[in-house]
């Protein structure tokens, strides 16, 4: 076998292996749904702001930065970024914490008004999909790292 060969069967070799890796990220991968849920859920906090905002009893300010912060990672979303798809799986768990215990505190202290009632829809709505998207965020770190 000359050089010429060599280098030819060599790189066939390195493009086979890397073709196995992909496929086995690609079998683990759901960073697709992630990003969907994410998107939702940033658009939803967005879009729900403004009818509720007398009613909010957490700084308005984490709100905004939260779903700017959602958008960024689904954005950089991807199977080569480990850390991406570490915080996803961080960042969705802080949002159930988040909207699950502000459900909560807001179905405790409902007095049949009608937007508190909204309200509490919408946070546990949020906290559901973030439910979701950690689920398959601990999903796609666990293909990644039983390779």
């Amino acid at each position: 076998m000359n050089k010429e060969e060599k280098k030819i069967s060599m790189s066939d070799e390195s493009f086979e292996g890397s073709l196995k890796e992909e496929i086995a990220i690609s079998e683990h991968y759901y960073g697709d749904i992630i990003r969907k849920l994410f998107f939702a859920g940033s658009i939803t906090i967005l879009v729900t702001f403004p009818f509720f905002y007398n009613l909010l009893t957490y700084n308005r300010v984490l709100i905004f930065g939260g779903a700017i912060l959602l958008i960024l990672l689904a954005g950089l979303t991807s199977p080569k970024q480990k850390f991406v798809m570490f915080s996803n799986a961080v960042i969705s768990f802080l949002a159930i914490t988040f909207f699950e215990y502000y459900s909560i505190q807001f179905y405790l202290t409902d007095n049949g008004s009608f937007l508190k009632s909204l309200l509490f829809v919408v946070n546990y709505s949020l906290a559901i999909n973030f439910l979701f998207a950690f689920y398959f965020s601990v999903k796609t770190l666990r293909g990644m790292f039983s390779k």
